[in-house]
């Protein structure tokens, strides 16, 4: 019986569950459509930590930026490291600089308590290291949906081919 299960219906359990949980994730995820669905926070930089390759098999970022005025950490996405400018936020802001950030409505709750805030733009000075303009685009994409469907073809074919 465990042969059985294992070799017939795993792929399409694992397929299947994955599928679930992309589309879990895309249903219920904080809905950033526009600017009115973020507010702004303000505060002095007091530093931050950039690490590349972390976590398991060593494909994790940890991107976190810390203020002053706020015991939380403001987190990165890692959706959105490609549209943030860690070499120049990394080189050009000092300390006490004055930073302005968005955030998810809903991430509103968790100021200055241990959770950590994801932020969606990030500017100093004027300039622009993380727009929001881009991180609306990601959020309002169906990727999540796109992935739940590759998921589930893909343990349909695992399945019709462990049975042939």
């Amino acid at each position: 019986m465990k042969k059985y299960l294992r070799d017939k219906y795993l792929g399409l359990i694992f397929c299947v569950a994955f599928s679930i949980y992309f589309t879990y994730e895309f249903f219920t995820k904080d809905k950033i459509e526009s600017d009115e669905d973020l507010i702004e926070i303000q505060g002095q930089f007091s530093d931050y930590s950039f690490k590349d390759g972390t976590g398991r098999k060593r494909m994790g970022h940890q991107y976190y930026i810390h203020l002053d005025n706020y015991i939380n950490q403001f987190q990165i996405k890692a959706d959105y490291l490609n549209d943030f400018k860690s070499i120049d936020f990394a080189t050009k802001v000092r300390k006490g600089d004055k930073v302005v950030f968005t955030i998810p409505k809903g991430e509103k709750g968790k100021l200055n308590s241990t959770d950590n805030v994801f932020v969606t733009s990030i500017k100093v000075k004027g300039k622009t290291y993380l727009d929001k303009n881009k991180v609306i685009e990601t959020e309002k994409s169906y990727t999540l949906l796109y992935g739940a469907l590759g998921f589930l073809v893909l343990g349909f074919i695992l399945f019709k081919m462990k049975r042939s």
